[in-house]
């Protein structure tokens, strides 16, 4: 099943993402990501956090965990964007 099936809320991913508040602060190409993910911030903190510079690449790097989707495929459609929300919850 689809990892959007299990999403956990967006209560839940705004929680998780400002987690990352004290590393977006210091992120010295927060308008760059801003851009990258349609000005989605929560979105863009934790992406920040765990690919950091990298973050680039891997927007464009097929995820088995997304179905073998792009996290770029994920950006303009709600149901795929709870997938990549999910899936970034999920990341140990």
């Amino acid at each position: 099943m689809p990892l959007e099936k299990y999403y956990s809320g967006d209560a839940a991913f705004s929680k998780y993402a400002s987690a990352f508040d004290a590393e977006w602060a210091t992120c010295d190409y927060r308008n760059e990501l801003l851009t990258a993910f349609r000005n989605n911030i929560e979105l863009a903190k934790p992406i920040c956090y765990e690919f950091g510079r990298d973050y680039r690449d891997w927007m464009l790097r097929n995820i088995p965990a997304l179905d073998g989707l792009r996290p770029v495929d994920c950006l303009d459609d709600p149901q795929l964007l709870n997938r990549l929300k999910e899936y970034l919850l999920r990341m140990p």
